[in-house]
């Protein structure tokens, strides 16, 4: 779910799962379930890093587009 952006599914894909947990073993979680949850914190972690540098595109792409007719006057008058 995560991989093809379906975030609404695994959420609940997770919340589902976390409350099957408690009929687990001990050893299932420590040696099945464990090394999952990491792997999809770490997917999450790198979904979460591309939208943040996408987002930081845009606002300087915002911030540039604002504000360089404004610096364009300035520096016209200066020159």
């Amino acid at each position: 779910a995560i991989e093809s952006k379906e975030y609404g599914l695994a959420t609940r894909l997770a919340q589902t799962y976390e409350k099957n947990l408690d009929k687990r073993d001990k050893f299932s979680i420590g040696y099945e379930i464990l090394p999952k949850v990491l792997e999809w914190n770490d997917k999450l972690w790198q979904v979460e890093q591309l939208w943040l540098r996408r987002e930081q595109q845009s606002e300087a792409t915002t911030l540039f587009s604002r504000y360089t007719p404004t610096f364009k006057k300035w520096t016209l008058k200066r020159s």
